[in-house]
């Protein structure tokens, strides 16, 4: 099961990252003639810039030692100059952060991670698969069950990465509970407008 959520995180998340020398550069054109004003204002954001982009260049290599990776972007997103790099840098961060705890089994820290990367406006399905993973793996059945929903919703060609038994769980699950039941007939019916399928066709 590790070795295929490792595979998934290298094509989901990281298939399309630009390289290392590709990332979107600031714009400095309004930077201060007078540095003095804002010391290391875009030194620090370049050292951001350049961190960032050697970790993506790691993954893109096939680099699995997911609890080193996720101790450097842990750097990379609690650095002061973390806000000057531009919201897509940040979202890909979250995102990886998040996949590199998941993959390397830490999921209660992934938690926060992928929370934070799933709310951004730039979030996609990538965000929300780690979100449905990372919830099932804690047993929090709720959660999961809206991300699940989430994905039938608004990407539906993603339930196949899921097994079968994932959503008859959180459907089950989320019966149990009054106050989550709401969940199950919500998940009911995303699947079923996105004509989904088990695996046996049924």
């Amino acid at each position: 099961m590790r070795k295929v959520l490792a595979a998934f995180f290298a094509c989901v998340v990281l298939g399309g990252a630009p390289s290392a020398s590709a990332w979107p550069i600031a714009d400095t054109s309004e930077a201060p003639d007078d540095n003095a004003s804002l010391p290391n204002a875009w030194s620090v954001h370049d050292r951001e810039h350049t961190a960032l982009g050697q970790i993506a260049e790691r993954l893109r290599q096939g680099d699995t030692n997911y609890a080193a990776i996720a101790q450097h972007l842990r750097v990379v997103v609690e650095d002061t100059a973390f806000s000057t790099l531009i919201p897509a840098e940040q979202h890909y961060a979250w995102l990886a952060y998040a996949g590199a705890l998941f993959n390397s089994g830490q999921f209660a820290l992934a938690r926060p991670a992928i929370r934070r990367a799933s709310e951004m406006p730039q979030a996609g399905p990538a965000d929300w698969e780690f979100r449905l993973n990372d919830s099932f793996a804690l047993q929090d059945y709720a959660d999961a069950a809206r991300a699940a929903s989430r994905l039938a919703r608004n990407w539906p060609g993603k339930l196949a990465h899921h097994d079968d038994r994932v959503f008859a769980s959180l459907i089950a699950e989320t019966r149990k509970n009054p106050d989550t039941a709401d969940l199950a007939t919500e998940l009911l019916a995303a699947l079923a407008a996105a004509h989904w399928r088990t695996s046996e066709g049924s």
